[in-house]
């Protein structure tokens, strides 16, 4: 199967929920904290907490944790993002498999 740039998609989430529930090749997450403090997120392979967690963003104050895979990652079950703190936010990119 061959993708094009059209077949990109984007999602922003503010609190934990599902970034697309359906098998998804990850190409860049960006994880930005938006308060004084430092923000916790996991990053899930599945569309809960259930899943296996795939990774770990980190955000101190008022940064950004972002991650560009040259290669990118698959996730079979569906991306969740699950903020363990507050006062963080996520962006996603992804292509969607069907």
């Amino acid at each position: 199967m061959e993708f094009t740039k059209e077949d990109m998609r984007t999602k922003r989430l503010t609190a934990s929920g599902i970034i697309v529930d359906r098998p998804a090749w990850l190409y860049a997450i960006i994880g930005n904290s938006y308060t004084d403090a430092s923000s916790l997120m996991k990053i899930y392979n599945g569309r809960n907490t259930s899943g296996t967690v795939i990774l770990d963003l980190s955000g101190s104050q008022y940064g950004s944790d972002i991650v560009v895979f040259n290669v990118p990652l698959l996730f079979k079950d569906g991306i969740y993002a699950e903020f363990v703190t507050a006062g963080f936010s996520v962006f996603a990119q992804f292509i969607p498999l069907y």
